[in-house]
């Protein structure tokens, strides 16, 4: 009897260093990607290219099927520099397409949000007004202050499991530093 139990709590210690190997690795990457976002952070970089690169490194370490970014106009419709049209960047098979993902962040679930918006197969009110590609996703405004410049989504977990705080965090880190060089 002993030796089961010894056993046992062998394998449940084993089974803990396994999770905590993970998860230890996964804070890594993560904090790499929080590192090399910021040493871009250059104002003579556009929006553009750090948003590319957010979701080019996003789409390494995240369990996503897809990775989007919608930046809005900025600019006056004469201006020479500044963005007139809503522009989406994608990384991955977007389950939307601009005009849809423009329609979705402009509806009135949408306005006036500062946090996430985290919707998993267990939401289903929210899950009938999406795309039928969409199964989960997590929606975050990029702003600074009060300038709100943007909206940054992840789409279905590769896992097919919802979207937890883990995502959500690593996405409002990126977000904020999206938000903080535009508003730059």
């Amino acid at each position: 009897v002993d030796k089961w139990r010894h056993r046992q709590q062998s394998q449940r210690l084993a089974s803990e260093v396994e999770q905590m190997s993970a998860n230890l690795a996964a804070t890594y990457e993560e904090i790499s990607l929080l590192y090399g976002l910021t040493g871009n952070l250059r104002l003579s970089q556009t929006d553009r290219q750090l948003g590319r690169l957010a979701l080019s490194w996003l789409a390494d370490v995240m369990p996503v099927e897809s990775l989007a970014i919608e930046y809005l106009p900025v600019g006056e419709r004469d201006s020479v520099s500044g963005r007139t049209e809503p522009i989406l960047l994608a990384a991955g098979d977007c389950p939307m397409t601009q005009e849809e993902f423009h329609q979705l962040v402009s509806s009135a679930d949408f306005a006036g949000r500062e946090g996430p918006i985290v919707v998993n197969r267990n939401n289903s009110p929210a899950m009938e007004s999406l795309p039928p590609g969409v199964r989960q996703m997590i929606v975050l405004p990029i702003y600074e202050g009060e300038n709100l410049f943007g909206w940054f989504a992840a789409f279905n977990h590769t896992s097919n499991k919802d979207f937890g705080t883990i995502e959500v965090n690593l996405l409002s880190s990126v977000a904020t530093l999206l938000g903080i060089h535009s508003g730059n």
